[in-house]
């Protein structure tokens, strides 16, 4: 178990690493705001909320400075801002009904979105968040990463994909606004 568990988890990075241009997409995305003095908002659930924890109390001084929104402040709060803003969302799946109406909302008034998500299986997924949200980045998650003798999964990797692409996203937003 110990042997597998990260040579699945070095698999499931690999996985995520393909999406690269997504990722250059996305840090394009935030670094616009940043550089534009925009505000970044974040609506995170679940295992997302790991993306603000790391914005909020990374030792690396994050540049990714994220305000967290909630669905009941959503229409207000975007009734306000200003076309440099952006949303972030990050949730498990992409089906999630709560972050695909944020996306919508957001859009509506102007904001670009940009979202970490694991596409769902689910036929219903062509009205998720891959179709919606400006950048879409899937952080395939499917499965868990050990197989139990029963054959059950265990251990989805969402936290772990969260924190990756957390920091890719960071790294590769530092390296824009340093190259301008």
């Amino acid at each position: 178990m110990f042997q597998i568990i990260p040579t699945q988890a070095l698999g499931h990075f690999k996985k995520m690493a393909v999406e690269e241009p997504s990722y250059e997409d996305g840090a394009r995305l935030l670094a616009q705001a940043i550089t534009s003095q925009g505000t970044i908002y974040a609506y995170t659930k679940n295992e997302g909320h790991l993306v603000l924890t790391l914005a909020e109390h990374s030792s690396d001084q994050s540049i990714l400075q994220l305000k967290p929104i909630l669905s009941e402040q959503a229409i207000d709060q975007f009734s306000k801002c200003a076309p440099t803003d952006r949303l972030l969302i990050s949730v498990p799946w992409e089906d999630d009904p709560e972050a695909v109406h944020m996306c919508q909302l957001a859009q509506e008034h102007g904001l670009e979105v940009l979202t970490l998500a694991s596409l769902s299986e689910s036929p219903s997924s062509s009205n998720g968040l891959s179709q919606r949200s400006d950048v879409f980045i899937p952080l395939h998650v499917q499965q868990g990463l050990f197989l139990d003798e029963d054959g059950n999964r265990h251990l989805k990797p969402h936290s772990l994909a969260f924190i990756m692409a957390y920091h890719w996203l960071t790294l590769l937003t530092k390296e824009i606004i340093n190259e301008q």
